[in-house]
């Protein structure tokens, strides 16, 4: 029978090389690490190699760690522990998913993270947060506003019913710049993507979560886990909306249009043109570069054949045989 020791027993000093060799001398075959970072600072590579080298010296196995990072030790071997290069959770969570890994990170850097791929995107930008209530001069809405601006397609998810908890005036001036704003029941999730990265984050777009909360954010680190979160919105988010806001009014109730009448119906004066997403005919933006909603988008990339026939003019709204290349019909054209 192996006899084993837990370095519990010791958790008020801290594990030294000296400890585990009185461990074996003491005729212990393995140890049971505690893993108290007053006791062993797992997330040092310095001490961790120091405690494989000891293990191996006095022949002892390691069993499974114990204590407040258990579960981010693969490890059970001395062997395994000497190769390992161990990185702190806190800089590096891989997911199951092969190939997708995100970074946590502090207030500070998800709100640098989140300016970065707003001021990077080269075509679309969605932010899912329940709530709006921010001041013009946010350094967040000044980088929306250049990237409405310079014709990139931004969409806009907050919770329905929260009238409270948004600055109606100012999302009435990004809608009016083009941004699209729909509204989802019982919304509570915070993502932030576009083509250039993604966040998923604590953060409301509230003055108070970017100006004096203590949040924190996981970035998506590669292609997989950006399309991870894209697909997380079309699947989950943006099929619950129910209406659609339409343009700049004094109250929430004059901005609510269904999904249906918004496809034909544009009520009061706007600066901004409107135009109809040529594959499902909801209201969007009128940019013949941009000629789809951002669901309809995401679908239309997975092939990208500017060709493909779909089903409304962009212009006008009626059934039409347009493509990506040409998304207006006959009499638009003219």
């Amino acid at each position: 029978m192996q006899r084993l020791l837990s370095t519990y027993l010791f958790v008020s000093r801290k594990l030294t090389p000296e400890l585990l060799g009185q461990i074996a001398e003491a005729g212990f075959q393995g140890v049971e690490i505690f893993c108290s970072r007053g006791h062993f600072d797992y997330t040092t590579k310095q001490d961790v190699q120091a405690m494989a080298s000891a293990l191996s010296q006095h022949r002892l196995a390691l069993d499974q760690p114990q204590g407040e990072r258990a579960a981010a030790w693969p490890l059970r071997t001395a062997i395994n522990l000497s190769e390992c290069a161990y990185q702190p959770m806190s800089a590096r969570m891989r997911s199951t998913e092969p190939n997708m890994s995100f970074r946590l990170l502090g207030s500070y850097d998800t709100i640098a993270a989140i300016d970065r791929l707003i001021k990077e995107a080269q075509r679309d930008i969605v932010i899912v947060s329940p709530y709006f209530k921010m001041e013009r001069k946010a350094t967040v809405l000044r980088a929306l506003r250049i990237a409405l601006e310079g014709k990139r397609n931004v969409t806009m998810l907050i919770r329905e019913g929260q009238n409270h908890d948004v600055a109606w005036d100012v999302l009435g001036e990004f809608i009016e710049l083009g941004m699209k704003v729909q509204l989802v029941p019982n919304l509570h999730a915070k993502l932030y993507w576009s083509d250039a990265g993604a966040v998923i984050s604590s953060l409301n777009m509230l003055t108070s979560s970017f100006e004096s909360s203590t949040e924190a954010g996981l970035v998506a680190l590669d292609d997989n886990a950006r399309g991870q979160i894209y697909e997380f919105i079309q699947r989950d988010v943006q099929p619950r909306h129910d209406a659609d806001l339409l343009r700049h009014a004094t109250s929430p109730s004059q901005h609510l249009r269904p999904r249906e009448m918004a496809r034909r119906t544009e009520t009061g004066p706007s600066t901004r043109q409107s135009g109809y997403c040529i594959r499902c005919g909801e209201s969007v933006a009128l940019n013949p570069e941009r000629p789809f909603c951002f669901g309809c988008y995401g679908s239309w990339a997975e092939f990208e054949n500017p060709e493909y026939r779909e089903k409304v003019c962009h212009k006008c709204g009626e059934d039409a045989g347009t493509t990506m290349a040409r998304p207006l019909c006959r009499a638009c054209y003219s």
